[in-house]
This record gives structure tokens, C-alpha cells and sequence, in this order.
């Protein structure tokens, strides 16, 4: 961060120092030059802290595109589940089931793997470890969860 110089403090002339009244108005001046010194951020220098603020908010928004890009650049495979099965990564599992399923997380993914299930009609049971519990059961029609492999432990994570 640059530093900025503090406002000069001017000689002030003669003749004006010997007249009262005129003094004590320069003073004054001075007194509130230092006030708003002070108050805008004393001696840094605040054109290199905007530019700063914006090229931070740049490359957050950088950032930001290239995490949108990286999930726009995964593609996800829509398949109907009416029976058992166990899941692959980027699938999106719609549940169609007349009766009772099991749906098995895959025990080979790997970190970020993402699984979307959902529950169109019969109960669907997860058989896995979700949020440090073993196997979840969606019993509510149209409810859905959106799954993550965790990049350290075994589980997944539902988000």
C-alpha cells in the first residue's frame, strides 16, 4: 500500500499573523485540512486501494466464471430407476419405482463425484454412508437429494 504525504503546513505571512482575527481563521483552516486527512484515510492512498478493490473483485469474479465453467463442462447422464442399481458419477437418477428400491452409491468414486436422486414415486432407500449416517431413506414423494464424494473420508456428502 502506497503512503501518502501528509498536507503541507504553509508559512504563514507576517502581515497575517499580526492581525488576530485572520490568524485564527488560518488556524482553523489548518485544523480541518488535517480533519479530512485524517478522516479519508490518513496517508494511504486511496486511488491504489480502489485499484486494488477492483482487481481483487476481478479475479473473484474469475474465479466465479471458471467454477461455473467447470460445472457446465459435466455432463450428466438422466436415467429412470424402477429397480435396484448402483450409481455411476454425474448421474441424475429419476425413481419411478412401483415398489421399494435400493439405490448403492458407488463404493469406486472418487473426490467430487455427484449424484442427483430423486423420488417420483415408491420409497427409495441410499445404501451408503451420507453425512456419517448409514443409508438414508427418501419416503417422501418428489423429494430429491443432491450427493458429493468427500475428497477426504469415505462418504458423500448431501448438499
Amino acid at each position: 500500500m502506497a503512503k501518502v504525504n501528509p498536507p503541507p503546513i504553509l508559512k504563514i505571512p507576517k502581515a497575517f499573523l499580526k492581525d488576530k482575527e485572520v490568524r485564527a481563521f488560518i488556524e482553523q483552516e489548518l485544523i480541518i485540512i488535517f480533519q479530512l486527512y485524517d478522516r479519508s484515510g490518513g496517508n494511504n492512498d486511496l486511488l491504489e486501494e480502489m485499484l486494488n478493490e477492483r482487481v481483487t473483485s476481478q479475479s473473484k469474479s474469475n474465479r466465479n466464471t471458471a467454477q461455473i465453467n467447470s460445472i457446465l463442462s459435466k455432463e450428466f447422464e438422466l436415467i429412470e430407476a424402477d429397480t435396484d442399481l448402483i450409481t455411476k458419477p454425474f448421474q441424475i437418477i429419476d425413481c419411478i419405482n412401483t415398489s421399494t428400491i435400493e439405490i448403492t452409491l458407488d463404493p469406486q468414486a472418487i473426490g467430487e463425484d455427484e449424484v442427483h436422486i430423486a423420488r417420483s414415486d415408491r420409497v427409495v432407500k441410499i445404501i451408503g454412508t451420507v453425512n456419517g449416517k448409514t443409508n438414508i431413506t427418501l419416503n417422501v414423494k418428489g423429494f430429491s437429494v443432491h450427493l458429493i464424494k468427500q475428497i477426504t473420508g469415505d462418504g458423500w456428502l448431501q448438499i
